[in-house]
């Protein structure tokens, strides 16, 4: 992948393993136990949660399958390093169940 020498971070190719739901059900322990933090204020924000909060029952679901390999590779990363985040823990993101239908738990801003 060629990418633009002024670029700060190099993409890392990846070739994910299973379906979407699959890789999410494996992540999904990190959100409900309060270890994914957002930022307060996003212009991104309402529309990541909700996406995060259909899934699987949503038309876009990019972002969730970018979330769920990304918590893969943070853990398997931060297993060697020693990381601080500087965000201000605001918000947690509400228990994700992928088998329940939108309509039997609807979600509501």
């Amino acid at each position: 992948m060629d990418t633009p020498a002024t670029m700060p971070v190099k993409p890392i190719g990846l070739k994910p393993e299973g379906s979407k739901a699959d890789r999410m059900a494996l992540q999904a322990f990190k959100i409900e136990a309060g270890m994914v933090h957002l930022p307060r204020e996003a212009a991104w924000l309402n529309d990541y949660l909700s996406e995060l909060m259909g899934f699987p029952h949503t038309r876009h679901d990019d972002q969730v399958d970018s979330t769920s390999q990304f918590l893969n590779w943070w853990t398997a990363w931060r297993a060697t390093q020693t990381v601080f985040v500087p965000w201000e823990v605001v918000i947690r993101i509400p228990r994700i169940d992928p088998f329940s239908s939108p309509e039997a738990q609807p979600f509501r801003w």
